[in-house]
């Protein structure tokens, strides 16, 4: 899946305020208090979203820009679910910008049970707020029954578990040629997304996530 921010429609229409087209004009005045973002202490989407910013924006240049923020009235929440079903403003919140995923406008359409025909939400495919989030499976080494740890793997990997798992999920099957429900024509696929290398992300997480805890909440 992709973690993306998320607009709603109506409050930007209403506003008659432009989309900000890059992650530096959040910290213009007109933006103030309008972004949502979980921590990435605490939250797997928070987390994405900060290695985006590192990835597209340079380590120095993130943490700048979060401080940046952090003046401007950035929110954060623990969760994405408090995040999105709490400040959301699309949910009943004040904030109309939230670090989601490019995926949620699709649900919106299929929870909705027929009030929405299109979303009422967005995507926002920003420079440094884009990440390819993969998720997976293994056996452990070490596990105490690896067949049927296998067996499970295996069964994730069936047919009838991939192709559940675009509308269960919200994120894409990792098996090819897996059908997609029809509402995903709602989950657009951004073109470019950025990230840290491999290594870097193994080795400096835990210090970039405390950096940011230092910059944003203390």
């Amino acid at each position: 899946a992709y973690v993306a921010i998320n607009y709603d429609k109506k409050w930007f229409e209403q506003k008659k305020l432009p989309l900000p087209q890059t992650l530096q004009d959040l910290t213009k005045p007109e933006y103030k208090n309008l972004l949502v973002t979980p921590s990435p202490a605490t939250s797997s989407p928070g987390l994405s979203f900060l290695l985006a910013n590192i990835g597209g924006m340079g380590e120095e240049g993130a943490f700048k820009w979060w401080a940046q923020m952090r003046q401007n009235g950035v929110k954060v929440a623990k969760g994405w679910s408090e995040a999105y079903y709490t400040d959301f403003t699309q949910n009943g919140g004040a904030y109309p910008l939230v670090v989601s995923y490019a995926t949620s406008p699709a649900a919106e359409v299929h929870y909705s049970k027929g009030k929405y025909s299109t979303p009422p939400t967005g995507n926002l495919f920003l420079k440094g707020g884009t990440f390819r989030q993969v998720e997976g499976a293994a056996v452990l080494k070490g596990a105490k029954q690896p067949e049927l740890a296998a067996k499970l793997v295996s069964w994730l990997q069936s047919g009838e578990v991939q192709k559940a798992l675009p509308a269960e999920m919200w994120v894409y099957p990792a098996a090819k040629n897996t059908p997609l429900p029809k509402v995903f024509e709602f989950a657009q696929t951004p073109k470019h997304s950025d990230s840290p290398n491999r290594a870097d992300i193994n080795t400096k997480q835990k210090q970039w996530v405390s950096r940011w805890s230092k910059t944003v909440l203390r």
